[in-house]
């Protein structure tokens, strides 16, 4: 079976196939520019659409756009004649006293706004603008507020909701202001902030941590810190919780 193995022709290795070259895509040049099957097929389309309708305007395609602007132009001019043709109309009426109940009611309607008295409507509409920023200002005033008590818990500088939003407002040394009661209350108090967490840290601090600054010629050198551990510190921390709590 052996001697089979060895007699067996070895097969010639199979060269390696080389990677297919992406097809090149086949362009055709129209003057100085170069353009495939689609782009062109697209141009062409775009091409038989304006001959269309160049043959049934009897007009240049590049007439339509001037054409338009100077159409669109006056139908302005035409609404705004007919608005003051419209208000003649119902001016007359009116001293012939023939108004309709409808125009009656846009002649007194606008004899309103002339006059600066709020209607119905722009009431209504005024009335929701206030009770919208009336609402704002509320979640504003008790975010303040939250703020505020959550720092005077921990023990961080104390101010009034009026002062912070003075402060909100812009009236600091930075002139900025502020949407957010919180991010204004750290700027408003930053160096007093950053003091009264370097103090949270000393208080949890073990004694061995303590460092001692500085040194005399002729003094003895300090001992080491002792070693903390995980027992050691959780101690420290411990003692430190009960001394909190006045026990």
């Amino acid at each position: 079976m052996a001697d089979d193995f060895f007699k067996k022709k070895e097969e010639p290795e199979q060269p390696m196939s080389e990677p297919k070259a992406e097809p090149e895509v086949d362009k055709v040049k129209v003057g100085e520019k170069e353009y495939t099957q689609e782009e062109l097929s697209s141009l062409v389309g775009l091409g038989e659409t304006a001959k269309q309708y160049e043959t049934q305007w009897n007009r240049k395609i590049e007439q339509f756009y001037p054409d338009y602007t100077q159409k669109s132009q006056k139908l302005a001019e035409f609404e705004k004649t007919e608005e003051e043709r419209q208000k003649a109309e119902l001016e007359r009426k009116q001293v012939e006293g023939s108004l309709s109940p409808e125009e009656a009611k846009r002649v007194a309607l606008e004899q309103a706004r002339e006059l600066g008295i709020v209607t119905k409507d722009e009431f209504n509409q005024e009335v929701k603008r206030v009770v919208s920023e009336t609402l704002t200002a509320k979640d504003l005033l008790d975010d303040a507020g939250a703020v505020i008590a959550e720092a005077g818990e921990k023990g961080q500088p104390k101010t009034s909701v009026p002062d912070l939003l003075r402060y909100m407002s812009g009236e600091n040394s930075t002139k900025t202001q502020y949407s957010n009661p919180e991010k204004a209350y750290k700027d408003m108090f930053e160096p007093e902030i950053d003091k009264w967490k370097e103090e949270q840290l000393n208080a949890i601090k073990p004694a061995g941590m303590e460092t001692q600054e500085g040194s005399t010629a002729g003094s003895k050198t300090p001992p080491s810190p002792s070693t903390i551990t995980r027992d050691t510190l959780s101690a420290a921390i411990q003692e430190s919780l009960t001394r909190g709590r006045g026990a």
